[in-house]
């Protein structure tokens, strides 16, 4: 808007006072000079790359892409103009006053609804301090955290019933995480919502030297890879990737399983990379229990290992188990302390062959990737909620139910879950 203000009042300047050297003190044109209307050519000049700027503009959806380049070239024209015009100054001035309003309003977010489109990776260092000053931000804003059920009134309202009060509402929001997917199916099995059986993710974590993955990760903090293997046409991927990370245990509902982190503070980087290979499942009826399936085989891993296996992916592939000699021999040192042992004893044969092919894959385009002394931990599982039947708008089959949030199956991280919540407000807002 700033480019297309400054270029309008360019214009307006060079209408007026751009061709004062064509007439003389009376207002009357110079000899030679018949019918001449300079601005004329000006004013076609002005609609002409006008046109030629909406060449360039592209909308995708709800997102608008080119408008500051075609206000660029329009503005272009007008200093063209006023050079053409004998108003060098003026066409200077401009020139710098542009360029510096687009150097600082590309390098400065200087409005709320200015997007800026990238990636980024959130840790959690402190997390006790974190999980501290939480605790006293729930205190002191009297946050109440209640078990609740909820009804329909036959209005069509609805009330949320907790063991000591109830409220009423015209519009009622479900947002629970993923704790809460047990609750959630409860409410949809009392107001008859239909459900679907969801997807479970199943793998290991890769642990191998920072230098073999840093031609990539040095590009790409976090890249995605999908294989589609060729023995059984799955889809293996890549997920959670940490340079010069740690891979760490994770407690799910008393299941142990593993998962990665990365450090911001440059004394807790280690000299290693890890990611997660995930393996989706879906299932058909009449199997409905994914996340069942995967704490089987976690349970599992623990049963055998004492929580987290690990295994070197030299001995995985000549069907042996590591030992503790074998890892402690190994080049690549390992950031969790896990029990060695045979990830071929836990995980299913088809998922483990489509990670092992992922591997080899991986080793073409970051060499090094399908070394013997490779690490992988087992079992890596990520679950989901089964997946509440809604419309485009979030909105459950009862009218004025919604269901947002990682409960609702539909989302699966942080950035959809707060992206689900911000769509449902506004449809509620504009009615």
């Amino acid at each position: 808007h700033i480019i297309v203000c400054c270029a309008a009042s360019l214009m307006m300047i060079i209408s007026k006072y751009g061709f004062v050297d064509m007439v003389d003190e009376s207002g009357n044109l110079y000899a030679g000079i018949k019918a001449a209307d300079a601005a004329r050519i000006a004013a076609q000049v002005v609609s002409g790359v006008s046109f030629l700027g909406a060449g360039i503009i592209f909308r995708n959806g709800t997102s608008i892409r080119g408008l500051t380049t075609a206000a660029g070239i329009w503005a272009t024209a007008g200093i063209g103009l006023a050079i053409g015009a004998g108003m060098y100054l003026l066409g200077l001035v401009t020139t710098v006053l542009i360029a510096s309003i687009q150097i600082l309003m590309h390098k400065y977010t200087m409005t709320a609804d200015s997007m800026i489109l990238g990636q980024v990776h959130c840790t959690v260092e402190h997390s006790d301090k974190f999980r501290e000053n939480l605790n006293d931000f729930i205190e002191k804003n009297k946050i109440q955290v209640v078990m609740s059920r909820i009804s329909i009134n036959d209005d069509g309202s609805f009330n949320i019933i907790t063991q000591n009060d109830s409220f009423s509402c015209r519009k009622c929001i479900v947002s629970v995480g993923r704790s809460g997917s047990k609750w959630l199916e409860s409410v949809c099995d009392d107001l008859g919502i239909e459900t679907l059986s969801n997807r479970v993710d199943i793998g290991v974590r890769v642990e191998l030297p920072y230098e073999i993955f840093r031609p990539m990760t040095d590009e790409l903090y976090e890249s995605k890879i999908v294989y589609r293997t060729e023995k059984f046409e799955d889809n293996v991927r890549t997920f959670c990737m940490n340079p010069k990370g740690v891979v760490v245990n994770e407690n799910t509902n008393g299941i142990v399983t593993v998962n990665g982190h990365s450090y911001e503070n440059e004394k807790m980087h280690t000299d290693n990379t890890n990611f997660a290979l995930l393996v989706s499942k879906h299932f058909s009826m009449p199997f409905k229990d994914s996340n069942g399936y995967g704490e089987s085989i976690a349970r599992l891993s623990n049963m055998l290992g004492g929580g987290v296996i690990i295994q070197r992916f030299g001995d995985l592939v000549r069907g042996r188990r590591s030992t503790v000699k074998r890892i402690e021999e190994s080049y690549v040192r390992p950031t969790l302390a896990a029990t060695p042992g045979d990830l071929s004893l836990v995980i299913p044969k088809r998922i483990l062959d489509g990670i092992i092919e992922m591997i080899y894959a991986l080793d073409k385009i970051c060499p090094g990737t399908a070394n013997d002394d490779t690490l992988l931990y087992g079992v890596e599982v990520k679950f989901y909620n089964m997946e509440v039947c809604l419309d485009d708008n979030l909105e459950t089959t009862i009218k004025g139910l919604y269901v947002i949030g990682d409960g609702s199956g539909v989302t699966h991280s942080l950035s959809h879950a707060s992206a689900s919540g911000v769509h449902v407000a506004h449809m509620i807002l504009n009615g």
